[in-house]
Formats: structure tokens, sequence, C-alpha cells
């Protein structure tokens, strides 16, 4: 019966774009010029273990760590939905952040690049954001690195989401802003049950 569940499985997944029960370990993040933050950030997780939180003052910048982390994974953030170009400190020109990951035994990067630009159509200028995306992959075992870009910045999202899932299920799984986490009570029976199912 395992190995049935397990063949059916491996067979539905391969249809879907997104991953589901994937155990991933976030090694460490660094980001520069996201939202109010400036240049040489970087928290590392090697020597943390279980439910990791922040804390701080009001307005001292806790949710822009996650958010500059959700960004650089999902091209997304944990609020609504915002231009691209809204995320760079809106003194600087260009954002990054680098993301090290951890499955199994390979070792997954994720770089993602903000760069403002000024856009002009129709004799109008108006400030851009451009995007460039790197995600590549190293076996811990042999040594090798394999890049796992697509052939557009697309694709590379749609690779990330199918190796790390969506952040619709990170936001409701692995990431907990103050009491947001117990929203789902307010939630009727049948789609309560949905959102457990999902942990």
């Amino acid at each position: 019966m395992f190995e049935l569940n397990k063949k059916f499985n491996t067979i539905v997944e391969e249809n879907e774009d997104i991953s589901r029960n994937v155990r991933w370990k976030l090694d460490s993040f660094e980001w520069k010029n996201y939202f109010n933050y400036g240049k040489d950030n970087k928290i590392s997780f090697d020597q943390l273990s279980g439910v990791v939180g922040i804390f701080g003052k009001n307005f001292s910048g806790k949710s822009s760590i996650f958010d500059s982390f959700i960004y650089t994974l999902y091209n997304s953030t944990s609020k609504s939905s915002r231009k691209n170009i809204n995320v760079v400190n809106q003194n600087k020109d260009v954002a990054q952040g680098t993301i090290n990951l951890t499955v199994g035994h390979n070792k997954y990067k994720i770089k993602r690049r903000t760069e403002k630009y000024t856009k002009r159509l129709h004799g109008k200028e108006s400030k851009e954001a451009r995007v460039i995306l790197d995600f590549s992959k190293q076996d811990l075992a042999s040594g090798e690195e394999q890049s796992l870009n697509g052939i557009t910045r697309n694709q590379t999202d749609k690779a990330i989401r199918k190796s790390f899932g969506s952040v619709d299920d990170f936001l409701l799984t692995s990431y907990a802003s103050q009491m947001g986490s117990l929203a789902f009570v307010e939630e009727g029976n049948t789609k309560r049950k949905e959102i457990l199912a999902k942990f």
C-alpha cells in the first residue's frame, strides 16, 4: 500500500505547479536596500531551530525583514499586492536579497535583484523596476552545481514554487504576523478543515 501511495503521489506531483509537504531549512538570508533598510543586512539561521521570532518596538522594521524574505523567495509580500518598485528603499536605485535553503542533501540559492529605471512611453516618463532572478542548486554529496533558471523570470519563479510551494501556503503554515495565525478561527467549518489540512 505504501509503495502504491508513493507511486501515485509522485505521478500527481509531477503534473502540479506547486510542491506540497516539502521540508526545507532556511540557512541564511542577506538583503540590502529593501523598504527602509540599507546595505549589509544578514541573518544566519544555522544555530537556530524550531520556531524563530523577531521582536522589537513598533515601526522598528520587523515586518520589513519578513517581507524582504518573502519578496526574495516568492516575488510577493505579506501585505496587499504592491509594485516591485515599492520594495526598493526610496533613496536607493537597487535592492537585492539572497536566500540559502537546504532540502535533504541539496542546497538551494535564490538571488533576486530589483533595479529602478525610468520608463518613457508616448512622451511620458514613469519610474519602474526590473527584476533579475537567479535560482541554483548544489548537491552537497557531490558538490555539483546546477542552474534551475527558466528561459524567462516567470518560468524561474514557477521553478521556485515547484521546489518550495506557494506564497499562500507559506503565509498560512510557516509565517505568523502578530495574531494573524489565529485568523482561521473566524472561518466556517469547511474552510477551517481545509486550512488545517495544509498543516
